[in-house]
């Protein structure tokens, strides 16, 4: 990927957008010009990291597909009872391949420590609402964190979503918010348990 660039307003050629000095005229930028420049960079690594964060989970849609469903038989074709309302038969539990309990809070601790290795003070942070979500057709791990910043205080939780070690990201990383992955991922399966 290229690196960002800026034009300086002295000579018009173009040099590197942190540049605090022109390299082909010798132009001082202001203070201005360089916080400009630094938000600028700021914006363009959200936006960035939101757009690769949808990248990756759209890849893992298509790599990973939706979890096969598989249809029980009926109790006429296997002469079982069938079950009682609103017990879950052991057929719908083996169909999906997330429907293990033990792996899926597996994934919830490595979606956490993705999560801490985005934080500035990785050892203070606290989760809450944190659970395994298949039902988007991909797993992941969804909830809040909290966190001390580069002051030393508490930012407040805020979401975030993690899928395994491919991508994670807080809603703070992403321009916009992760409003809609998280509408379209954190969605529970039946087999979903921790």
């Amino acid at each position: 990927m290229a690196e960002a660039e800026k034009k300086c307003p002295k000579c018009q050629e173009k040099v590197k957008l942190l540049a605090s000095v022109c390299r082909h005229c010798g132009y001082e930028f202001t203070a201005a010009e360089l916080e400009a420049s630094r938000k600028l960079q700021a914006t363009n690594s959200k936006v960035g990291l939101g757009c690769a964060l949808v990248a990756i989970i759209v890849l893992l849609v298509a790599f990973l597909g939706k979890p096969e469903t598989k249809t029980a038989p009926s109790s006429s074709q296997t002469n079982e009872v069938p079950s009682k309302a609103g017990e879950e038969s052991s057929a719908s539990s083996e169909s999906s391949p997330y429907a293990d309990e033990t792996k899926q809070y597996a994934w919830i601790s490595v979606g956490e420590e993705q999560i801490k290795k985005l934080l500035k003070d990785p050892d203070s942070a606290t989760f809450q609402d944190v659970h395994f979500y298949s039902g988007g057709g991909v797993p992941v791990t969804c909830g809040e964190v909290n966190a001390k910043n580069g002051f030393g205080g508490y930012t407040g939780y805020e979401r975030f979503v993690a899928a395994g070690t491919l991508i994670a990201a807080t809603e703070s990383m992403v321009e916009g918010g992760i409003g809609p992955v998280w509408d379209k991922y954190c969605v529970k399966a039946p087999t979903d348990r921790a």
